[in-house]
């Protein structure tokens, strides 16, 4: 069973999460611990695959405890449920933590927290494979996006240049798309359009992420394989109905493995979508983006074959991949009622544009 470790320096809420999770008969083993130096021990008797803890407690902060657990027990998802924190934890929260939580937090909301985590942890049965996934705080920068996005950002330019300069980089893209869609920010809806996201920070807080320490890094030769994500991107957008903003973020996270693996890993197609998965859906990602990444390659393993944006997102990538047969194009068009001649064309227009 999913092991969960919940740290909080308040014996009384701990004990409400114990009565509450028994009430509601929950599919894993919860644990609890008051201090940091007591949750580390626990840890070095027994693995978690999930750490819930709060922020503000005495001796040993929660962002100094889970900066420990990503280093010496890296597979362990982490969580931050916190209630008010001063901005400065909060941004070393963005390197050290998977997702946050505010408090009061509903245990209904909690609990979907964890059995997702625990989804998207099991596309992956590979011990040291997901270590060095969730291992993994942030992803590589493309150097020249990476100074695109920072120079524009100290002339102040519009959040819709903005908006767009990142909408060609992932490693900046996820990120803001996970730091905006947490309790950080308790907008109370789920966000997929990045340039949305990056409105809803605003040029101060856009700063605040990238010059945070350790958040982001930059990484010769990510340029091309940024070029690649977002043609995928691109053409996902053209070619769906509906959901534009979902697609264009799936097929530009459609091989977020390659920049967590590299190019030289031994990983078939199959296991870099699943690894990708793993990532997006550990970072809180929205379901429909972590599935259509996680299943791009392979649409009918996917919990429901039939949905759209994957089904998009798995015709997009085929359509930009040179080794792809020719059949595969042609069923992927068919199964969402287009003809491959016109999905074709589509993708030769947009490589033309780029």
């Amino acid at each position: 069973m999913t092991k969960v470790l919940f740290v909080d320096d308040e014996p009384m809420l701990l004990r409400a999460l114990d009565r509450a999770f028994r009430a509601r008969r929950t599919p894993w083993i919860a644990k609890f611990a008051n201090t940091g130096k007591e949750a580390l021990a626990l840890l070095e008797r027994e693995s978690f695959d999930v750490i819930v803890s709060d922020i503000g407690m005495p001796e040993m902060d929660g962002v100094t405890l889970l900066d420990r657990i990503r280093v010496e027990h890296p597979r362990t998802a982490r969580v931050v449920l916190s209630g008010e924190a001063r901005l400065q934890d909060r941004m070393r929260a963005v390197v050290t933590s998977h997702q946050w939580l505010a408090k009061p937090c509903p245990v209904s909301r909690l609990a979907v927290t964890i059995d997702r985590l625990q989804w998207a942890r099991a596309l992956v049965d590979d011990p040291e494979l997901l270590s060095l996934v969730c291992g993994v705080s942030s992803l590589p920068s493309a150097p020249a996006l990476y100074l695109a996005v920072t120079q524009a950002l100290e002339r102040d330019d519009g959040l819709d240049e903005i908006g767009d300069l990142i909408e060609q980089d992932a490693a900046i893209a996820s990120k803001l798309v996970q730091l905006v869609n947490s309790s950080y920010f308790s907008i109370g809806e789920r966000i997929s359009s990045v340039r949305r996201a990056a409105k809803i920070l605003g040029h101060t807080k856009l700063r605040e992420l990238l010059l945070a320490a350790e958040v982001f890094h930059t990484k010769p030769n990510t340029d091309v394989l940024a070029a690649r994500g977002v043609r995928v991107a691109k053409i996902a957008r053209a070619l769906a109905t509906a959901d534009h903003d979902e697609v264009f973020l799936a097929g530009l996270l459609h091989d977020v493995a390659t920049l967590v693996l590299g190019p030289t890993r031994d990983a078939g197609p199959q296991l870099r979508a699943r690894i990708g998965g793993v990532l997006l859906g550990t970072w809180g990602l929205p379901l429909e983006i972590v599935t259509s990444v996680a299943f791009h390659t392979d649409p009918e393993a996917a919990p429901d074959p039939t949905e759209t944006r994957l089904r998009v997102v798995a015709l997009a990538s085929a359509l930009v991949d040179p080794t792809a047969p020719a059949e595969l194009v042609d069923a992927r068009a068919q199964a969402l009622g287009m003809t491959s001649e016109l999905c074709r064309e589509i993708a030769r227009a947009i490589e033309l544009e780029s």
